[in-house]
């Protein structure tokens, strides 16, 4: 730590700690499967940010998910393609987030890789001084 003479400005080094834990799981849809049902059901919600090609070929097995866990389930369905990367889908995602709702403390679940995780991930970091998130890929 340095400090002028007068200690009118003060110059530090800081560092953060980031923690995460990472889950590597089979069969995450299944409904007998309690990994996502353990953090939502509490909640007694789930609202998600879909890539739309994973919700061509998987949205029915996540909505049949929450469905037969009885969790009321909201899903955002946004483009995974680079070209439509845009600060526009993160100001989309924070719209739907206040429109829903969604807690400070309450994760936002992520469903996709890439360009949905960028997007999704950039707006949990600026929607109530960083909303935690799931990430399903």
């Amino acid at each position: 730590t340095l400090a002028t003479p007068d200690a009118a400005t003060i110059e530090s080094v800081m560092s953060t700690t980031i923690t995460t834990t990472i889950k590597i799981a089979r069969n995450v849809l299944e409904p007998s499967n309690h990994l996502l049902f353990d953090i939502y059901k509490p909640l007694g919600r789930c609202v998600a940010v879909v890539d739309d090609k994973v919700d061509e070929h998987f949205g029915a097995e996540i909505d049949n998910y929450f469905a037969a866990n009885n969790i009321e389930f909201t899903k955002l369905v946004f483009s995974g393609n680079e070209v439509d990367k845009g600060i526009e889908d993160v100001e989309r995602i924070l719209v739907a987030m206040k429109k829903y709702r969604v807690g400070r403390h309450e994760p936002l679940l992520v469903v996709g890789g890439g360009v949905i995780a960028d997007i999704a991930g950039f707006a949990t970091s600026l929607y109530s001084r960083n909303t935690p998130y799931v990430m399903l890929c």
